[in-house]
């Protein structure tokens, strides 16, 4: 039973992958402290903390909280600065920073997503409007927070109209803005909210994504995922049972945030590798 509020977590920067690798902290630290875990973070970030039983109040960044808790940790550079000062030789995942940052070892690396049934419905309708079966549909997360991470467009498009040619699944694109002109079995999912996309990978039976936020919602959600790496590594981020990967070994990749502008390592992933990828954890 919870006994009150006392500890504060700020978040000043990140993405929606930063603020769920960082549940699986909030989560010990609730049960350690018996109370429920205000966050301080960016408003646009509020909603991957919505319906989860181990957070209190969300506050904006702006706000002066400090004199209201007897404990607040900040939690906006911690991973951060050890990734800076240990690239290319990264050995920790965030999700275990985030534990050694509030004192816990990190034994449950799962991620919190809480969907209420009214979110699911709404997305269910979306597809349904659409003739598109739950179950039955391939999400293309096309785009990460970080445009160095992405697996080009070009290739993005090719390996739509291909998908299609293959199987009997549906495609939806899922980013804010992306679209293109495409067949009749490719949709897209525009200018969508946070928790939107959460219940839309709910319903999906694989999701393709670079190292983005889609990959640990998939995680969170125990979704079949693929994610297409260049300069970030994989084992420091493919965390979760049901998630494969796609990399090429180039020689100097992993660079993490000392990237070259050319991206050879993502260039070189071919439309065929992921489509046969693709098809193996579909059938």
């Amino acid at each position: 039973m919870f006994l009150g509020n006392g500890v504060l977590i700020v978040r000043k920067f990140g993405s929606i992958g930063d603020m769920l690798m960082m549940t699986p902290a909030i989560r010990l630290l609730s049960k350690r402290e018996k109370t429920k875990i205000d966050i301080a973070a960016q408003k646009q970030f509020f909603d991957v903390f919505k319906n989860n039983e181990f957070v209190g109040k969300l506050i904006p960044l702006n706000s002066s909280y400090n004199n209201d808790y007897s404990n607040v940790i900040n939690l906006s550079d911690y991973e951060f600065n050890y990734e800076q000062t240990h690239q290319p030789f990264i050995e920790k995942t965030k999700i275990e920073l985030f534990c050694e940052a509030v004192g816990e070892k990190c034994i449950d690396t799962r991620l919190d997503i809480f969907l209420a049934s009214s979110e699911k419905e709404k997305v269910c309708r979306w597809l349904k409007e659409r003739k598109i079966q739950p179950k039955r549909f391939i999400v293309l997360a096309v785009n990460s927070a970080n445009p160095t991470r992405n697996w080009p467009l070009e290739k993005w498009k090719k390996l739509a109209e291909e998908a299609t040619k293959k199987t009997d699944m549906r495609i939806v694109v899922a980013d804010k803005e992306t679209c293109w002109k495409a067949n009749k079995k490719v949709f897209f999912f525009n200018s969508k909210g946070i928790r939107e996309l959460f219940a839309l990978i709910n319903e999906s039976a694989l999701v393709i994504t670079p190292d983005s936020g889609a990959l640990h919602i998939a995680g969170a959600l125990e979704k079949k995922c693929i994610s297409i790496f260049g300069p970030t590594d994989p084992a420091m981020r493919v965390l979760y049972k049901n998630s494969r990967f796609i990399r090429k070994d180039v020689g100097c990749n992993p660079c993490w945030y000392k990237r070259c502008e050319k991206r050879f390592c993502l260039e070189m992933i071919s439309v065929d590798e992921v489509l046969q990828k693709m098809l193996e954890e579909i059938n």
